[in-house]
């Protein structure tokens, strides 16, 4: 009963009335869906419960595509849901089911096209009531829905939410999903039917036992197709003839009055049939010869609502190419591949644009067919030279039935209404221009009246801004133009009219809005600035009259004397009278930042500096140092540098230093220091050779050799003073005899070489040598032998202070 309409042929797609549309429709219980030649998906009728598939829930009455992908190559419409099948091999499911048929688990409701797993190997479907089958390239056989009855055919009750496997046969051909029972064919051209209640004879099996497992249906082995309906069956051999089992309370067998057949008997003799197709209650059947043929109640397709319990031809057209029914319309297709449908069109299924009208007969209900609707790929705009807008009670516009490229059709509101702006939308007709836009057209009733602009000001100051001329009135309504002069100027004075002039095509009425401009000389108080005061100085007094005899008053009205600001004169006369702002600098007095000196009485080239550190001039009294006796001396700033005056004191310090002299400790002393002995007494800073000045005159540990003093008198009247070749007395603790001509020979530097003798043992106590040069040293030989890496004692004995001394200790050599 829900055979897929399938056209194999190549067909070239537009959208006129006359060119190839689909490859594939299949009819739902009050919905279609339908597969275009360039492969996209489409659906159309009832779909409150998401079953056309757009992700809406709005009823269609034309097609509308549901998906983008251009490779289904299959479809199946149910009940209330529909299966796809895309080339991929994968499988799709929409629509509403309570009992599983989506393949979903527990999910009810799917409003747009959702791939069921993930398996791409399928390549059969068919949607039933609440039953969903496909067939599997390794033809095994899968099935999902409702199974209270054994409608699935997995030998169970229990309800299937997913793709479940109907035994393990692995030849399976085709397949079509009643509302009760299931029929299907193999690849051997057997016959096999299952579920229901048998109650009337569906399943073909000779009884009214019911099956909830596939079970073969006589003995043939040449079925072709087959379409399982509510309760009765159709099947097509292979020699071309055409058999029926199960209700033929309506006729729908084409078997006469019978009311019930309990296995297949064939309808008529003739063999020339191509297509079975069941619906609810009435049967279709096309012979090769492209005619279409119907049995059963009402909605044929021959013209009336008669019903037949005998074949009767609808029509006389010979290119059926096939056909889909399942309640109460049915959906063929011809050899052209356009669509056409009849019976019921409650929901919109036929796809015609139109739907339920309310009335009882619906007019929308066909009883012979009618063309589907095309989707559009190219579309048609009416075109109309229709004014957007008119002025309030010109004459109204007609509204043409037919557009300037020849699209008729009705207008809403189908007259014009000449006192209030309203939309008109145009509606083509669907049926000669199916793919023609609805069009629509905004019309404003605009009144009829006079430029309304804001307040012009009547007079402006000479140079001042100027306000804008505005391009568009005040009205509700704008009215645009142009003025004349086209912008406000001050440059010059006098009067000047500006008038508006609108732009034509308006809703104008009376004279043209005019005002006029006067513009007057401008004049400036002319005060001169005033020249910056010190903080406290007397202020000036601000004159309430220019020199130019401008009169006005200031802001403040006095002069701060203690703080910088701006002070404003307002004219008493505002027009064209500017106001001027005058800045008065307060400069802060400052203090010269000099400070106390202290001079030499030897140095005469002191001076006293006539400019401060923080750039303060002035001069000093007295003007010149006296470098005989300390004073007081008062600088006072030169005028106008807002600077008070500053007394500082100068120290007069005499020549303190006369005479230097030192002590060195003995020679080998274990803390060798220099002691240095300034005359007199004073201020003074000593530092040895090449360290920091310090104020102790002792200087401690210092190394063996000749050294330097500088003393340094603080208070600056002397010039440094500096003791040389001051000399410190000591051995050396190791020397390195390597031949390097570093340290190669030990001695002892700073005594007599005349009266100084240096004795060398080893630490045995044996006398090594004896230096009696000291200048040359002892080279760490013994009797030409290098002598080794060790200690060796020494005796010096030498003079210090016409004292004759001795003294011993030991070094060491190290190679």
């Amino acid at each position: 009963m829900n055979r897929i309409l399938f056209l194999a042929v190549l067909l070239v797609f537009s959208c006129t009335a006359h060119s190839q549309c689909w490859k594939a429709l299949s009819s739902g219980d009050n919905h279609t869906v339908a597969i275009h030649q360039n492969g996209k998906l489409f659906g159309w009728g009832s779909n409150s419960q998401g079953t056309v598939g757009d992700g809406s829930m709005i009823n269609r009455s034309v097609p509308v595509q549901i998906s983008a992908a251009t490779n289904w190559v299959s479809i199946s419409a149910g009940k209330m849901h529909s299966l796809a099948l895309k080339a991929d091999g994968t499988i799709w499911v929409w629509g509403f089911d309570v009992f599983n048929a989506l393949g979903h688990g527990s999910i009810t409701q799917l409003i747009a096209p959702t791939q069921i797993g993930t398996d791409t190997d399928w390549v059969a479907i068919s949607a039933g009531g609440s039953l969903s089958y496909a067939i599997k390239s390794n033809g095994t056989l899968w099935g999902w829905g409702i199974n209270l009855n054994g409608e699935v055919g997995d030998g169970t009750l229990t309800i299937k939410s997913a793709p479940t496997q109907i035994g393990t046969d692995t030849n399976w051909k085709s397949i079509d999903a009643g509302n009760g029972f299931t029929a299907a064919i193999k690849t051997n051209g057997t016959l096999w039917t299952w579920g229901s209640y048998n109650n009337r004879g569906e399943l073909g099996t000779g009884n009214y036992s019911s099956h909830f497992t596939p079970l073969q249906v006589g003995t043939d082995t040449n079925w072709a197709a087959v379409s399982a309906s509510f309760d009765f069956g159709l099947a097509l051999k292979t020699n071309g003839t055409i058999w029926g089992w199960g209700d033929n309370n309506s006729g729908q067998l084409g078997l006469g009055a019978t009311p019930t057949f309990l296995s297949p008997t064939q309808i008529g003799t003739d063999n020339d049939w191509k297509l079975v197709e069941s619906g609810s209650s009435k049967s279709f059947f096309i012979k090769n010869n492209g005619t279409l043929w119907a049995t059963g109640s009402a909605f044929l397709g021959n013209g009336t609502n008669n019903s037949s319990d005998v074949l009767l031809q609808v029509g006389t057209a010979t290119d059926w190419a096939t056909l889909s029914s399942r309640l109460f319309q049915a959906i063929g297709m011809k050899t052209d591949g356009m669509g056409y449908g009849w019976g019921s069109n409650y929901f919109g299924q036929i796809g015609n644009g139109y739907e339920n009208t309310g009335l009882s007969p619906d007019p929308n209900d066909y009883t012979q067919p009618v063309q589907v609707n095309c989707p559009c790929v190219a579309v048609t705009t009416p075109t109309f030279n229709l004014p957007q807008k008119i002025c309030m009670g010109d004459v109204p516009p007609v509204l043409p039935t037919t557009s300037l490229n020849g699209i008729p059709g009705v207008w809403s509101p189908s007259v014009f209404n000449g006192s209030t702006s309203q939309t008109y939308t145009f509606t083509p007709d669907r049926i000669a221009f199916p793919c023609a836009l609805v069009v629509s057209f905004p019309i404003a009733v605009v009144p009829v009246e006079a430029p309304v602009f804001g307040t012009f000001p009547s007079s402006i100051c000479q140079f001042s801004n100027v306000p804008l001329l505005p391009a568009s009135s005040n009205n509700t309504v704008p009215i645009t133009g142009t003025w004349n002069p086209p912008v406000i100027t001050s440059d010059v004075t006098g009067q000047t009219v500006y008038t508006f002039i609108p732009d034509a095509g308006q809703c104008i009425t009376g004279a043209p809005f005019q005002f006029t401009l006067d513009v007057e000389p401008s004049l400036v108080s002319d005060f001169d600035p005033i020249n910056p005061i010190c903080a406290g100085d007397t202020a000036p007094i601000l004159s309430n009259t220019a020199p130019n005899g401008v009169v006005g008053t200031w802001l403040p009205p006095i002069v701060d004397n203690m703080a910088s600001g701006d002070y404003v004169f307002t004219p008493t006369t505002p027009l064209c009278y500017a106001t001027q702002i005058l800045h008065v600098d307060v400069i802060p007095h400052q203090q010269p930042n000099f400070t106390n000196l202290s001079v030499c009485s030897n140095d005469r080239s002191d001076t006293l500096p006539l400019v401060s550190p923080n750039g303060i001039t002035g001069t000093w009294s007295p003007s010149v140092i006296n470098f005989f006796s300390a004073g007081n001396y008062v600088f006072t700033p030169d005028s106008g540098q807002c600077a008070s005056s500053q007394t500082i004191s100068i120290a007069v310090n005499e020549t303190v230093l006369t005479g230097l002299d030192y002590s060195v400790s003995d020679a080998f002393s274990e803390n060798q220091t220099i002691t240095i002995i300034a005359t007199p007494a004073g201020n003074y800073s000593y530092k040895l050779d090449y360290g920091h000045f310090q104020s102790s005159p002792v200087f401690e540990n210092v190394p063996t050799g000749l050294h330097t003093v500088e003393v340094l008198d603080i208070d600056g009247c002397n010039t440094v003073s500096v003791l040389k070749n001051l000399l410190i007395v000591n051995y050396p603790k190791y020397f390195t005899p390597n031949g390097d001509t570093y340290n190669d020979y030990w001695t002892i530097n700073g005594l007599d070489n005349n009266t100084t003798r240096v004795f060398i043992f080893d630490r045995y106590g044996k006398l090594l040598t004896q230096i009696g040069n000291l200048q040359s040293g002892w080279d760490g030989t013994c009797n030409g032998q290098l002598m080794p890496s060790t200690d060796y004692w020494f005796v010096v004995e030498y003079v210090e202070n016409n004292i004759s001394k001795s003294f011993r200790s030991h070094f060491s050599l190290i190679r």
